[in-house]
């Protein structure tokens, strides 16, 4: 019971910190990534021990967790037509289903959300 109270609460505080706007900033530094991935698993460690034999929780990975988000955000902004971001969503291709990815000069506009997003859910399908 101590440990899901534990894991309530860091879920609750420090992990809602940590993945605040986690689908706009989809793609980080892998320094910075690292940094999260750490700061998860000694959360984890302080509140399971050294051996988690009582989580019941499968720790998930961070930069998958925002993938995800990201991917259901893209899934929300197409299913809504009020959406505020909806007109900067390019419509899918009629023969593939895939979306066009605009062009991107720098690695700076292909790593940010919109692009990035688009060409993550081009390569799911």
């Amino acid at each position: 019971e101590t440990f899901t109270e534990l894991h309530l609460v860091y879920n609750a505080t420090i992990r809602s910190i940590m993945e605040y706007c986690s689908p706009v900033f989809v793609k980080v530094s892998r320094v910075l990534n690292e940094k999260l991935e750490k700061l998860d698993k000694r959360a984890h460690r302080i509140i399971y021990g050294e051996s988690d034999r009582m989580c019941l929780c499968k720790p998930n990975i961070i930069e998958e967790r925002r993938f995800q988000r990201s991917l259901h955000l893209l899934t929300a902004i197409e299913k809504q037509s009020d959406h505020l971001l909806k007109e900067l969503l390019p419509e899918r291709l009629p023969r593939t289903g895939h979306f066009p990815l605009p062009y991107c000069r720098t690695h700076n506009f292909l790593y940010s959300c919109i692009p990035f997003t688009l060409s993550l859910a081009n390569s799911m399908k």
